[in-house]
């Protein structure tokens, strides 16, 4: 009897078996770690992208809403939220009286994201009693009462009922500009568990809602700085703002291990109309 028939009459024996267990329980455990970290590398990948994705919404949305802001637009700063009149339509007046302003109509004359919206939003109207001075230039902010349509001689306009003292509407400029604002506020907010950058209307007397998010416990800062580039509490002395911002990814679970991303984006805006020296 050849010696491969002996060896196949003899079967397998139970070194060979426990051998062969044990390459397969490697490869096994091999496998289940390639997978492990695979689905890791693919939290990893989804974490980053959703807290990336979190500061460019926040990099975009705050500059756009807070950099066209004048240092007379800043209602109150605080760590952690900036209230402000937020410009929500530009116009050009063409006629004032004491109860009501006229604002030229038409895409050539008027832009803006909405209507003026009565008992909501401020008038901001330029006036100028001294054209051969700067230190009279100040805008006036009067309610805007009613709104409906009107001429201007022969043009369309857009009658804005308001309250006016004389004096105030002989020193406003016709064809000079006017700016249709509401007070909004951009905080730090908290709910269900997680902090956000929330907004609302102040003047529609809004809740605070979620926007941007989440955000670290303090992960949202305001600072309105001089023009020394030193923190200030006085809006009349802002000249520029610093915003900071740091987000935080959804929990990312490795077994018992719970960990999270973050990443921030940082930022000064200077305000308009500033002088400095």
């Amino acid at each position: 009897m050849t010696s491969a028939a002996r060896i196949a009459r003899r079967g397998t024996t139970l070194i060979e078996l426990l051998a062969a267990l044990t390459a397969l329980g490697v490869l096994g455990t091999a496998a289940v770690g390639l997978l492990g970290a695979m689905m890791r590398a693919v939290q990893l990948q989804r974490g980053a992208g959703g807290v990336a994705a979190t500061v460019r919404a926040a990099g975009a949305i705050l500059p756009s809403e807070l950099r066209g802001l004048a240092p007379a637009d800043l209602v109150a700063i605080a760590p952690d939220s900036i209230s402000y009149r937020a410009t929500r339509t530009l116009g050009v007046v063409c006629a004032a009286s004491a109860t009501e302003v006229r604002l030229r109509a038409g895409a050539d004359w008027s832009f803006g994201w909405r209507a003026p919206s009565p008992g909501r939003d401020t008038l901001l109207l330029f006036a100028d009693a001294d054209p051969s001075s700067e230190a009279d230039d100040r805008w006036l902010a009067v309610p805007v009462l009613g709104v409906g349509p009107a001429t201007c001689g022969a043009a369309s306009a857009t009658a804005i009922a308001t309250r006016l003292d004389s004096a105030a509407a002989s020193a406003l400029v016709t064809g000079g500009p006017a700016r249709i604002a509401e007070v909004m506020q951009v905080k730090l907010y908290q709910t269900g568990g997680s902090w956000w950058l929330g907004a609302r209307s102040v003047s529609a007397g809004e809740t605070v809602q979620p926007v941007v998010g989440p955000l670290a416990a303090r992960g949202l800062a305001f600072v309105a700085l001089d023009s020394a580039g030193a923190p200030t509490t006085v809006a009349a002395s802002a000249r520029s703002v610093s915003v900071s911002l740091r987000a935080l990814s959804e929990p990312l679970h490795h077994g018992a291990v719970v960990t999270t991303l973050t990443d921030s984006v940082a930022t000064v805006l200077r305000l308009r109309n500033a002088p400095w020296p």
